[in-house]
């Protein structure tokens, strides 16, 4: 900043400097809304987003005003979302990495699993993405009979491959 001030006989020039604080008045923002990743049921300890990179940013200058803290909330009451993830955000915290630390079973836990990842500053200026994880099937459960004893009559000509029961 810059101030004259001059007068019939003298001329002056006051040279001051100007220090602009940030405030705290950008709230974190989710690169997309939407998030999807695929696992395999029964995996855990691996990182989901190696290649669907999971952004946030907080526009605030200062260090203080853009740093950015996550959650996990539940969309489902069924379940704790929190059992099975986990935020790794040391690493860097525009790019939180989604860990899954507890296994699904498609059998009992279904094809999908969805939560809300919260990003929110010192001042609890919020956003919010919906996580779908899908969940892929393997073939990891041995055929069961549900009767053990079964009779069945055919006739003696019966065509092979006919249905009998």
């Amino acid at each position: 900043l810059v101030l004259n001030q001059k007068d019939s006989n003298f001329f002056v020039d006051l040279i001051q400097n100007v220090k602009v604080l940030d405030i705290n008045d950008n709230r974190p923002e989710f690169g997309r809304k939407f998030y999807e990743f695929s696992i395999k049921e029964n995996e855990f300890n691996l990182t989901l987003n190696s290649f669907n990179q999971i952004e946030c940013y907080d526009l605030d200058s200062s260090e203080i005003n853009s740093q950015i803290v996550y959650k996990i909330l539940n969309k489902n009451s069924n379940y704790n979302s929190s059992d099975h993830f986990e935020i790794d955000d040391t690493t860097n915290n525009n790019f939180p990495q989604l860990i899954v630390k507890k296994a699904f079973d498609y059998e009992l836990d279904g094809n999908q699993f969805e939560f809300y990842l919260q990003a929110y500053d010192r001042e609890n200026l919020t956003d919010s993405a919906l996580i779908t994880i899908k969940i892929e099937d393997l073939n990891d459960n041995a055929p069961v009979f549900i009767n053990d004893n079964a009779t069945f009559t055919i006739r003696e000509n019966t065509p092979a491959n006919s249905f009998i029961g």
